[in-house]
């Protein structure tokens, strides 16, 4: 069982050999298909002239006619396609490394797994969707007081809403920064709880949807710190990848690392079945699962 951030990075390390090729190539497919939509995205946005300046708050919030109401819904239709055409293939490179943390044959078409049966696709669409829905209600939420206070201090946006600016609105800026921050922080524990859903998707197709998520959360309570604080080892190399380079090492290692780390999490989820007298979910996991070295 791993239980500091260089075990599993090492154990990472050794899952990839000999398998570094096969993994930047099922990476760079994902990359690749995330490029061509916001290619996509861009282009529409080009030749429609529905872009706002993401400086100016009014150029956001005051709305001015069509275009405004076009460049929502391109966003809105951008965020559908991305569920659709993506879903299926980040949940199939989870597979891949998977089975490659797991000392499984990982052929580069388990990528495509979920794209071979209409019952694949739509659990995994439908598994990917709840989770950010429920990540997009809670970002909803925890956003607004920041975004208001940001809003009050431009002068268009008050007017819009017959507000009188503040004399110094400073205060308000500052409150909105905090206030965002935070809600950054509470946004990465949240998404923290779903970081194991594709692999619990892997390990067990014959949950539904909402059974699935549920299992994650269940199987992610007492690994959350360690998942956080593997995030953070990788921070230096994240910076490395400003080089652009060094991301074709990075992304596949840390996906890895992810794995090894939800791989041990199902270990002991398996485990606390057991003590807790859940023979049924200890029998899944144990029979889908081999033991973490």
């Amino acid at each position: 069982m791993q239980t500091n951030s260089g075990e599993i990075r090492r154990t990472a390390k050794n899952a990839l050999r000999g398998r570094w090729p096969q993994a930047i190539v099922v990476l760079l497919v994902l990359a690749a298909a995330y490029s061509v939509l916001v290619c996509c995205r861009e282009l529409v946005g080009y030749v429609m002239d529905i872009r706002p300046d993401p400086l100016r708050l009014d150029a956001l919030i005051h709305v001015e006619g069509i275009r405004d109401l076009d460049y929502f819904l391109a966003e809105a239709v951008f965020w559908v396609l991305n569920l659709l055409i993506l879903s299926p293939l980040t949940v199939g490179a989870a597979r891949w490394f998977f089975f490659a943390v797991c000392g499984k044959e990982a052929d580069l078409s388990e990528a495509f797994y979920y794209y071979a049966a209409p019952g694949r696709y739509f659990k995994a669409l439908g598994v990917r969707a709840l989770v950010a829905v429920r990540l997009l209600l809670w970002g909803l939420l925890l956003y607004a007081p920041g975004v208001v206070c940001l809003a009050l201090t431009d002068s268009a946006v008050a007017e819009r809403f017959g507000l009188s600016l503040a004399a110094d609105p400073r205060p308000l800026l500052v409150a909105g920064v905090l206030l965002a921050l935070t809600a950054t922080v509470f946004m990465v524990v949240l998404w923290v709880r779903y970081f194991v859903v594709d692999y619990v998707l892997v390990l067990d197709e014959s949950l539904s949807v909402r059974q699935t998520v549920r299992r994650a959360v269940r199987v992610s309570r007492g690994c959350r710190a360690r998942c956080l604080l593997l995030f953070i080892s990788f921070a230096g190399w994240w910076l490395l990848c400003l080089f652009v380079l060094p991301l074709i090492y990075v992304w596949p290692y840390f996906f890895a690392a992810q794995t090894v780390l939800a791989r041990s999490a199902l270990f002991e989820f398996g485990r606390r079945c057991r003590l807790e007298q859940e023979p049924q979910l200890q029998r899944e996991t144990d029979d889908a699962l081999p033991a973490p070295g």
